[in-house]
């Protein structure tokens, strides 16, 4: 009898430290992968851009302007589209005075999160040939957060007819800030 109350007894002491253990302790949550899928970024939704652009070419007056953008873009996996329409007042160089407004569909890719690469292409009207052009080109966004982000693009504009002068292309560089809401 001895024997059974000793083991009894050596092993209720070897159950009570590990018992008085797990009720003391913090209980350890495995951790998780944490999705947000809030679209939380500048580079998708609807934008609103100012921007500065200096236009130049070869058989193309050279001119400095402001504009702004009101556009739109969504994300599918990796993979941005949208569409935007934007005006330039030029107030520099031999286009003082000019106007220029345009339609632009984009497509590209995301580079990572916060990074977009896209390609544009759209119709235009600009007062200094008074004629119509095909925009094209390239732009690279930069997300800082969900709502500000910066531009830098390049557009190479096709005019037909560049007021009855013959087919020209004409050039910008442009930096904007772009303002997600």
């Amino acid at each position: 009898m001895k024997t059974v109350s000793t083991l009894a007894l050596a092993a209720s002491l070897l159950l009570i430290p590990g018992t008085v253990m797990a009720a003391d302790a913090p209980m350890m949550e495995e951790p998780g992968v944490v999705v947000d899928d809030s679209g939380a970024s500048s580079l998708e939704g609807l934008y609103a851009t100012i921007f500065g652009v200096y236009v130049f070419g070869d058989d193309f007056t050279e001119g400095t302007g402001i504009g702004a953008t009101l556009g739109a873009s969504a994300i599918s996996d990796s993979f941005i589209y949208g569409a935007a329409l934007s005006g330039t007042a030029f107030s520099g160089g031999e286009m003082d005075g000019e106007y220029a407004v345009q339609a632009v569909g984009r497509a590209g890719f995301l580079v990572t999160d916060s990074v977009a690469l896209s390609g544009l292409l759209g119709l235009g009207y600009e007062t200094d040939n008074d004629d119509y052009y095909i925009a094209t080109g390239l732009s690279l966004d930069v997300a800082f957060n969900e709502t500000f982000s910066l531009r830098a693009q390049y557009q190479a504009n096709y005019i037909p007819d560049a007021g009855g002068g013959g087919p020209i292309w004409a050039h910008s560089l442009s930096g904007a800030l772009v303002v997600g809401f």
